[in-house]
């Protein structure tokens, strides 16, 4: 079953802001079932790298702008929505289950 979103997360630089990023991602309160992170990097970064992985995400690394990164990304997506989140910003929490709710996604949508 493809995902109902896919966030599709760029990264530029190494920073600290990376981990989160990614942490206010595992933090929804949607079921990880209905999501997918994919992470297009400009660097490698062994402990990110696993930390996505760990979650089911995927990881990659690319020399290119950052719509050329973006572009990547939604190749890469198979969600029936595609959402972006920089490096240096976070998702509030519910921004999950708020994306979907205008899509007519059904009330019995199990969230954890």
């Amino acid at each position: 079953m493809d995902p109902d979103i896919s966030v599709v997360v760029t990264a530029n630089r190494p920073r600290p802001y990376l981990r989160h990023a990614l942490k206010s991602l595992m933090g929804q309160d949607l079921a990880r079932a209905h999501w997918e992170t994919i992470v297009v990097a400009g660097f490698l970064d062994a402990e990110s790298q696993s930390i996505v992985e760990g979650h089911r995400g995927r990881w990659i690394t690319v020399d290119e702008t950052v719509g050329g990164a973006l572009a990547r990304g939604i190749e890469a997506s198979s969600g029936n929505v595609v959402s972006f989140l920089d490096d240096d910003d976070a998702f509030a929490p519910g921004r999950g289950r708020h994306a979907l709710s205008p899509r007519g996604i059904p009330a019995s949508t199990p969230f954890s």
